[in-house]
């Protein structure tokens, strides 16, 4: 072999090898993508802010997309659940006023207005699943706080 023949064998072997080595650096810089892009996969962000009230699952343990993992709440922002008794569905349209005690606020009555009213009954207590926010807020709520509507305002009429 010649020393051009080796010169141009050589010149060919470090083509190949930085060809080589362009690919490999490319397919890495991919990779670390890619193990990015799944680690951010695993972090979990709220779409609300407020305050988480209780985890569910302990760090590590396996879930599913479908597992409930922590309870959080807009501390700010409550929406009252009710359920109401099928004889009064019928009074009961979003909109209307209704007054509220909670057990930990005793002899105190909250306004709050109705949201929604579910047109599905629970057939097994034969009740109605209202919802209500409040129009002034309690100083300090909580999540599961025990309420009981006291009595539904009628709506106001509407004046021309």
């Amino acid at each position: 072999m010649n020393s051009r023949t080796a010169y141009q064998t050589a010149v060919l072997n470090y083509q190949t090898l930085q060809k080589q080595l362009n690919f490999a650096a490319a397919q890495a810089r991919k990779n670390l993508q890619i193990a990015q892009r799944q680690a951010s996969d695993y972090v979990l962000r709220s779409k609300i802010k407020g305050i988480v009230y209780k985890l569910y699952r302990e760090k590590g343990e396996a879930v599913t997309p479908q597992t409930p993992l922590a309870l959080l709440g807009d501390a700010r922002h409550f929406v009252l659940q009710m359920q109401v008794d099928e004889t009064d569905i019928v009074k009961i349209r979003p909109g209307q006023q209704v007054l509220v005690t909670l057990d930990s606020y005793k002899g105190q009555v909250f306004t709050a207005r109705v949201t929604t009213v579910s047109p599905i009954m629970n057939t097994a207590s034969k009740t109605f699943l209202v919802e209500a926010e409040f129009i002034r807020q309690p100083p300090c709520c909580t999540p599961s706080s025990a309420s009981k509507p006291t009595s539904c305002c009628k709506p106001s009429p509407k004046r021309c």
